[in-house]
């Protein structure tokens, strides 16, 4: 993503001076650049070009630009994260302590990318790499599929109150996050699956996202799934039906072709929370060893623990990694 910042004074002289920005970037970054293009921040430039999934005129704030940018970077999580919450409502989560992890590992710049949802639900997930900046795809769309890779693997874990949690794991298709999850329902669960996701993005940020999973029922009749496929193929991108703000049993209804769609649970509303705790983190370091944590607090006044999920940081001084040496 990028825009072409000119000097108006020159472009009005009849020639061009100017340069290209790559975002998202700093801010101070962009008022460089504006400045050795103009004498005016304010006025005395324009955008002339630009490589963005989104509409903007020669006069849109490069600031609100950039950060519309930063938001695009974190597009690929989203997608996830509806991806993933979408495949945790097909599965019973009796319990209150059972869960459900996915993971998607790929050899592209984003890295590892985990969400995990509990019975609630919540829902956390972290990625490795957010900040990954790459160029529109051949479609003009996020390249999500060169962000992810397609060297790796998807993983699924299941906690679900058995004596061993249920691992599934497949090599990645494309690293485009629907299709690499269709491929594991089939091959992991054997259930054909059609999975597809969208997001929206405009000059204030991210307008829309979705997506939806059908899963055949084990007593689906050929006719039925030949009539599903081919309503599937006709139908609009689920980005251009989100536009349309249609309530969730229309969508269901212009997907499958069925005008008889029944709600069969409540609507659950979903939370971004994280389940990180002073105590786990204390744990965590239990899990060191003694001889660890005394080399620690002989080199380091402090030390700070990070959750990957929510950054939230917890210090731990000498003495409390003390009490727990001595607890040891």
């Amino acid at each position: 993503m990028q825009i072409y910042i000119a000097d108006l004074q020159a472009y009005n002289s009849g020639y061009l001076k100017g340069e290209w920005i790559k975002l998202p970037t700093e801010e101070d970054d962009i008022q460089d650049a504006i400045l050795r293009q103009s004498q005016n921040v304010q006025s005395d430039f324009a955008i002339h070009d630009w490589e963005l999934p989104f509409e903007i005129s020669e006069y849109t704030n490069p600031l609100k630009i950039n950060e519309l940018c930063h938001t695009i970077q974190e597009l690929n999580l989203n997608k996830y994260l509806i991806q993933h919450l979408e495949y945790a409502y097909g599965v019973d989560l009796k319990n209150t302590d059972d869960s459900i992890s996915a993971q998607i590992k790929g050899d592209g710049p984003i890295g590892t990318m985990i969400a995990v949802t509990d019975k609630t639900p919540k829902v956390r997930a972290y990625i490795q790499n957010p900040h990954v900046e790459l160029p529109l795809n051949d479609k003009g769309k996020i390249d999500v599929g060169g962000a992810v890779g397609k060297a790796g693997y998807l993983n699924i874990i299941k906690e679900i109150g058995l004596k061993e949690p249920y691992i599934g794991i497949v090599p990645l298709t494309s690293g485009e996050i629907a299709e690499d999850f269709a491929r594991y329902f089939v091959e992991s669960e054997q259930k054909k699956s059609a999975i597809s996701l969208g997001v929206l993005v405009n000059k204030d940020g991210v307008e829309k996202a979705g997506g939806y999973l059908i899963s055949l029922m084990p007593d689906v009749t050929d006719e039925i799934v030949t009539k599903l496929e081919e309503n599937i193929q006709k139908v609009p991108s689920i980005s251009k039906i989100l536009l349309e703000n249609k309530k969730l049993e229309e969508i269901a209804t212009i997907i499958t072709g069925d005008s008889k769609i029944k709600e069969i649970e409540e609507n659950t509303s979903l939370v971004y929370e994280c389940n990180c705790s002073f105590e786990k983190f204390e744990k965590g370091l239990i899990s060191l060893g003694k001889s660890e944590l005394q080399d620690l607090i002989e080199h380091e006044e402090n030390i700070e623990t990070v959750c990957h999920f929510c950054n939230k940081k917890y210090i731990f001084d000498k003495k409390k990694i003390q009490e727990i040496i001595d607890k040891m």
